[in-house]
């Protein structure tokens, strides 16, 4: 017994040592296999290598120590798994990085997450994206991608997260998208994505968020969407879809956001659509064909907080019930057929003071009737916008209405209301915008209207309105006194103090009144009638910041004189403030009385919606809306540049400091940065973009005196011959360009090209290099001039 034990003892040593000996003569003789998951990191520093070689632009030197000494792990942007030492995660957001993706991105075969997100990457995505079976975050936002969405990433079935919005991607978005079932996140918004959503969409039944707005997809939503049981948020506006309210929504009771605004949805909505969604939030139906009544049932979502359904054809009333919604913050139904101009339509305005959060109410523009009521005051501390106007409102404006402390925007224009306007209106301390003209009001205008320091807007013309003008209006606080803003036609002044000279003040104001009555109808004789647009809301869409009218004019203090930058052929540029970030903005306003300026505004969107270059001057949103006034406006917003324009430093005005001086590093700098800006435009662009007009006072220098290429409004974009084609002919301006910069051939109707564009960067240097006040000695123009051609060779 004891010798069997002793064999059996002896056995498992030998066993354990032969198995010790093989081990390392296998890891001496063949160390591939012993050292796998060394040799595969380092297939992943090749791949990486060869991503960072697409890479063209690095302004932040995120990669400067990707190189082949330094452990891939010890890399910027670069996560490795604690175990295998393999790349799982590569995070490169916000780095401003431009180049397009390689398709070595496929060799990272334990890549969990990439997220490429705000930068200027351009090209297609790879289609060798699809060996990425381990990827569960996809995340290639805000770039210049195109192409079309590759058929492999259907391989990818662990991926969770699918975030390509604000790109250039076009084509159908592919039935194999249903394929990926852990998907829980899909951004496809702000493409150009189009046809028919895909029935296929239907199998992501763990999917919580889905945007596919600001597209042009067509057609009905597909009634699979009724098995995406986890959908929380669902975006779909500014499409050309159409069909009834998707009745697959309504299957979808966990939803909390809808929007499916500018679309040519039609119908009437369920009556029970409230019960059908009991966590809804946000309800967005603008544009559409709506008709019928407001179901009441919405009252039934009490977590409500935003309805938001004008310019529909709506019919009946505000329900009453829509008093419950106690966190409701936002009411709008401006635009439809609400009311019937009877005396009890103006009810709900009674049950709506129960809702103490609400900040906006807009039922302008509707048929709706009654008295105002007083209730409405009820609402002290919260409502910041009243707007009633376009209605059949009468009664009185009560002296309660200085109860609203934190009212912004006051509009009764258009109505039936009478009486006086009450002294305490003066205490409406935060109001910018007053709109009371078209009314029945009588009485004298109150003197306190100048307490409100802030006001921008007031119009109250078309009254019976007697006695002057308020001199304390002359001290608001904007530029240039509030009279430039103050609409006083039709209004019944008195002039007694002023003794013998009222016949001559009253025929000078009746005479200035005929002249611009009949500019007026000149001008509305001339110009066509504007298409019909959201006034206050930015052009830009879902990930921009949205800005107003109100907005600009607020932050540029009525586009004072004071806060003009400079202006040009088809605009103005001025200084503002971000209201909400309190950061400084520059605001281009454009002149659309000037022929070709709204071209212009055209030909720098479509610039700058596909461009993204450290030496281009970057577009923080646009605006294109309708001012207060009725009129179109446009305008485009920038950060601002602390030292202006190229041409305000070569160029001093008399009396500015004698320290703005360029120094010879200073402009080699600002030669290299035009020169690869225009490189990047002409040669790195998915589609080449020829500037134009290329000039001083078009450069701008940041906090750095690093060069910026600015106003697009010229841009030619360029067709595939490298010639302007003629759909691209945005500006019907003849000669491209400033003289004196301009390639010669372009004043003789030469079409743009990229190669007359580098005769004009020639002119560009040559007077640049003579920009300078002070004389020049020779050794130092023949340095800047020898730079200035080599750059100019560059971009060639």
């Amino acid at each position: 017994m004891e010798l069997q034990t002793s064999f059996v003892r002896l056995s498992s040593l030998f066993f354990l040592s032969f198995h010790a000996i093989l081990f390392i003569f296998l890891y001496l003789s063949f160390p591939q296999y012993a050292s796998a998951s060394i040799l595969g990191n380092q297939s992943d520093k090749l791949a990486l290598l060869e991503f960072k070689s697409k890479i063209i632009e690095d302004p932040q030197g995120l990669m400067d120590s990707w190189n082949a000494t330094l452990n891939v792990c010890k890399w910027p942007g670069v996560t490795c798994g604690h175990k295998h030492q393999r790349v799982i995660s590569l995070n490169l957001n916000g780095h401003r990085l431009a180049g397009s993706i390689s398709p070595s991105i496929g060799n990272l075969s334990f890549l969990r997450i990439l997220d490429m997100s705000d930068n200027s990457l351009h090209g297609i995505i790879p289609p060798e994206i699809g060996q990425l079976i381990r990827l569960q975050t996809l995340n290639l936002s805000f770039n210049f991608i195109g192409g079309e969405i590759p058929l492999t990433l259907s391989r990818c079935v662990n991926i969770v997260n699918l975030v390509v919005d604000h790109n250039s991607i076009e084509g159908h978005i592919p039935d194999e998208v249903g394929s990926l079932t852990k998907l829980e996140m899909l951004y496809l918004k702000n493409n150009n994505f189009t046809g028919n959503v895909p029935s296929s969409i239907g199998n992501l039944t763990s999917l919580r968020e889905l945007y596919i707005s600001y597209n042009d997809l067509v057609g009905e939503l597909p009634d699979t969407m009724a098995n995406m049981r986890s959908l929380t948020s669902f975006g779909a506006s500014v499409n050309t879809l159409s069909g009834e309210f998707p009745p697959a929504l309504c299957n979808l009771s966990s939803l909390i956001h809808i929007s499916l605004s500018f679309n040519k949805f039609r119908g009437s909505l369920r009556p029970d659509i409230g019960l059908a969604f009991p966590n809804l939030q946000n309800l967005y139906l603008a544009n559409n064909y709506f008709t019928g009544s407001i179901p009441a049932s919405l009252s039934n979502c009490s977590d409500l907080l935003r309805i938001d359904i004008p310019t529909n054809n709506f019919t009946g009333n505000i329900p009453l019930s829509f008093g419950n919604l106690k966190n409701l913050l936002w009411l709008n139904v401006r635009s439809n057929q609400l009311g019937s101009g009877a005396p009890d339509d103006l009810n709900f305005m009674n049950a709506l003071t129960s809702c103490r959060k609400l900040e906006f109410l807009d039922i302008a523009d509707n048929k709706f009737g009654g008295i105002l009521p007083y209730s409405i005051t009820n609402l002290s501390t919260t409502l910041t916008k009243l707007l009633i106007g376009n209605n059949r409102i009468s009664g009185t404006i009560p002296r309660e209405i200085s109860n609203l402390v934190n009212l912004d925007v006051l509009n009764i224009k258009g109505t039936l209301i009478n009486g006086s306007i009450p002294d305490s209106i003066g205490m409406l301390s935060n109001l910018k915008n007053l709109h009371m003209e078209s009314n029945q009001l009588t009485g004298n205008i109150p003197s306190s209207l100048g307490n409100i320091t802030g006001l921008m807007r007031i119009h109250l013309q078309n009254n019976s309105l007697e006695g002057t003008i308020p001199s304390s209006l002359g001290n608001c606080n904007i530029p240039n006194s509030i009279a430039q803003h103050f609409s006083l036609q039709n209004l019944n002044l008195s002039f007694n103090h002023l003794d013998g000279e009222v016949p001559v003040q009253a025929l000078t104001l009746c005479a200035i009144a005929a002249c611009l009555t009949l500019l007026l109808l000149l001008l509305l004789c001339c110009k066509q009638k504007v298409k019909q647009r959201p006034s206050s809301t930015s052009s830009v869409g879902e990930g921009y910041t949205r800005v107003s009218y109100d907005d600009l004019l607020k932050s540029t203090g009525g586009f004072s004189s004071n806060n003009l930058i400079g202006s040009g052929s088809f605009g103005s540029v001025y200084r503002g403030s971000h209201s909400q970030e309190g950061t400084i903005i520059a605001v281009k306003v454009l002149k659309l009385d000037k022929r070709g300026a709204s071209k212009s505004f055209l030909a720098e969107c479509e610039a700058l919606r596909n461009i993204r270059h450290r030496n281009l001057v970057r577009i923080l949103t646009v605006c294109s809306s309708i001012n207060f006034d009725g009129n179109e406006f446009k305008a485009l917003v920038y950060p601002f540049m602390e030292n202006g324009s190229l041409d305000e430093w070569l160029h001093r005005k008399e009396g500015e400091m004698p320290q703005k001086r360029l120094s010879i590093l200073h402009r080699l700098n600002i030669t290299i940065d035009v020169a690869s800006s225009l490189q990047y435009l002409h040669s790195q662009c998915h589609t080449p973009i020829v500037h134009c007009d290329l000039k001083p006072s078009n450069v701008l220098l940041d906090s750095n005196l690093t060069a910026l290429v600015s106003d697009f409004g010229l841009a030619r974009i360029l067709s595939d011959s490298g010639q302007e084609a003629e759909v691209n002919q945005f500006s019907s301006v003849r000669i491209k360009g400033t003289i004196g910069y301009a390639a010669p051939e372009y004043g003789m109707g030469g079409l743009v090209s990229s190669q007359g564009m580098s005769i004009a960067l020639g002119f560009f240097y040559w007077r640049f290099s003579r920009g300078e006040d002070q004389p020049v000695n020779y050794l130092r123009r023949m340095k800047i001039f020898t730079a200035l051609l080599s750059m100019h060779y560059l971009v060639k």
